[in-house]
């Protein structure tokens, strides 16, 4: 009997152990320590909810940010990027206690809401695939939406997700680096639509591309070097060295059939996309049209495809500027049937507003740079429209001081603006807002790591 009871003893020790929730050991006091957050920054906010997006760049993970009515940032939910394992520390704790790294996602995220429940599109770093992550309850279900065979493709570059007037989710993105016919590397514009307010899985969703582009193949090549055109106005190529030049071609050469032609460097930065789609916005009009509004590098123009009725996936383009170079950070919302859209004029360095409504489209000047007893100041980058009853305000960043300034449409003529940040620290980077919320990437010299995500209300 005594035996038994020893037994029955160490069995329940056992038991014990395996119930712990950190394996056989106690949890560690404390929790994960969330790495620099505030990069791929994206916000939503309905109904009473304020969510931002964002990408940690130490852990690799998407997070959803919590905001309270403040401005104030609440709580943090890792939504993809842990691996499963045995916790660190306590599970009920940030990242659910698992210390080590997992998958690198959470670049381009972006985030809207529909029925309090957030939907989120960003793209898996280790894989160039694009993923969505729907909320349901207090979980995340997550999945690849599209991805490509091509080792030098990224899917979901500049993704976008909008809710249509079904209450589904529809993202756009570019899929850059895709092989195409003579060595050239192409960019598509992509739209995917849900067949329903909580798509399932991959096969729920339907995918169409919208525009092709000829892109840079640097850095893209599978094999060889991706070489400049001989003529100007055709696509670079990527080729592999013949051997046949009469001559030796130079350092930054290649022999391709008995000519020497320049390679193409990879940038030492990422780059906006050489195509149509970058900065790119879906937005839902007041009759269900779909309106997908994005900057068309090749033309250097500011765009719109608009749906045809809603739900018809079939889309009519329509040029909103191309007096320049325009549409670079373009941000789009609509009031009704009316679309409301901020950009830049990347020659002249200013923030300008248009709206359109199905006739001639509308241009303003929202801020010229020009500042008093200065130079004239680089405007409008990480423009970030939004709707204050009604009237139109655009949070941007200030490139001189780099700074986050808000401008408003005045009742008459002219924007009045605000600066909200005016310290040593770089401020605007990345820039979101909605519902009177801003979000942006701050870098400070004075911590490490440099980067974090500051949300606070316009003023």
């Amino acid at each position: 009997m005594r035996d038994r009871r020893r037994w029955a003893g160490r069995r329940r020790r056992r038991l014990r152990l395996r119930r712990r929730p950190c394996g056989d050991v106690e949890c560690l006091p404390g929790e994960v320590e969330a790495g620099a957050q505030g990069r791929y920054t994206s916000i939503a906010s309905a109904d009473g909810r304020t969510v931002v997006s964002t990408y940690d760049q130490q852990l690799g993970d998407v997070v959803l940010v919590e905001v309270g009515a403040d401005g104030a940032i609440v709580g943090r939910t890792v939504v993809d990027g842990v691996p499963t394992e045995t916790p660190t520390y306590d599970p009920s704790t940030y990242r659910g206690g698992i210390a080590t790294e997992g998958a690198d996602v959470g670049l381009w995220s972006t985030v809207a809401l529909h029925d309090g429940l957030a939907r989120l599109a960003y793209v898996d770093a280790d894989t160039g695939d694009l993923r969505v992550a729907l909320e349901r309850g207090r979980d995340f279900d997550s999945y690849v939406l599209d991805d490509s065979d091509a080792p030098s493709a990224v899917v979901g570059v500049h993704a976008a997700i909008g809710i249509d007037g079904a209450g589904a989710p529809v993202v756009a993105y570019l899929a850059t680096g895709l092989p195409a016919a003579g060595g050239r590397r192409d960019v598509e514009l992509r739209l995917a639509r849900a067949d329903g307010v909580a798509p399932a899985g991959r096969g729920a969703w339907s995918v169409q591309t919208l525009a092709t582009s000829a892109d840079t193949c640097a850095d893209a090549c599978d094999a060889g070097e991706c070489i400049a055109p001989a003529v100007d106005g055709e696509p670079e190529v990527c080729a592999t060295d013949t051997g046949d030049c009469a001559t030796a071609c130079g350092d930054e050469q290649l022999c391709v059939a008995t000519v020497c032609r320049d390679v193409v460097p990879a940038a030492p930065a990422r780059d906006v996309p050489r195509g149509a789609g970058s900065f790119v916005n879906v937005v839902t009009l007041g009759d269900g049209r779909l309106a997908i509004v994005y900057y068309d590098r090749v033309r250097t123009a500011l765009v719109a495809q608009v749906e045809s009725s809603a739900g018809a996936s079939s889309f009519a383009e329509v040029v909103l500027d191309d007096a320049g170079d325009r549409g670079m950070w373009a941000s789009a919302v609509a009031d009704g049937n009316t679309l409301h859209v901020a950009y830049q004029d990347a020659l002249g360095d200013q923030l300008l507003y248009a709206t359109w409504s199905g006739g001639d489209v509308t241009v303003e000047v929202v801020d010229d740079g020009v500042r008093d007893g200065d130079r004239p100041h680089p405007v409008g980058a990480s423009a970030a429209l939004w709707l204050d009853g009604g009237a139109p305000r655009v949070a941007y960043q200030d490139g001189m001081s780099a700074d986050v300034v808000v401008a408003t449409r005045g009742a008459g003529a002219g924007w009045p603006r605000q600066y909200v940040t005016s310290d040593v620290d770089l401020d605007g980077f990345y820039l979101a807002a909605a519902g009177g919320v801003l979000a942006w990437d701050q870098l400070s010299h004075a911590r490490y790591p440099a980067s974090a995500l500051v949300v606070q209300l316009a003023p």
